[in-house]
């Protein structure tokens, strides 16, 4: 995606700048010593930030992600809620679980279903006249 010059300059600030500490997590992840270091960080940039980290452990978390999850656990799709430690409690003890159970009743990897929720929001954003709600 392209980011605003305001953005990238943010990103290199709060995650590039740390390139070393962030291959010392990639190799021994701790997650205290992310919350330590990358709290200031929005939720959806901290969670892409673990996904790149531990992308087995953690699956990607955005509109479209959210909206596919929303739709499978309540059978109408919903947006994002707003605020940091909103997103980022939903992040851990909602949706975590949801995807884990995903993934362990299937024989896909963690990568395919991360793929398939994510173009599963996407199509219901893009075409919401084609999904029954309860």
């Amino acid at each position: 995606m392209n980011l605003s010059r305001a953005k990238q300059l943010r990103v290199e600030q709060d995650i590039v700048s740390k390139e070393q500490l962030l291959h010392q997590l990639r190799k021994d992840f701790s997650l205290t010593t992310f919350e330590e270091h990358f709290s200031d960080l929005s939720a959806i940039w901290q969670a892409f930030l673990l996904h790149i980290l531990q992308p087995a452990t953690f699956p990607i978390f955005d509109q479209h992600v959210y909206r596919a999850y929303r739709y499978l656990t309540t059978g109408r799709p919903c947006e994002l809620p707003f605020g940091k430690a909103n997103r980022m409690r939903l992040y851990h003890e909602s949706y975590l679980p949801f995807f884990n159970q995903i993934v362990a009743a299937t024989t896909d990897n963690s990568q395919t279903t991360d793929q398939a929720l994510w173009a599963f929001g996407k199509f219901i954003r893009q075409y919401p006249t084609f999904i029954r709600y309860d």
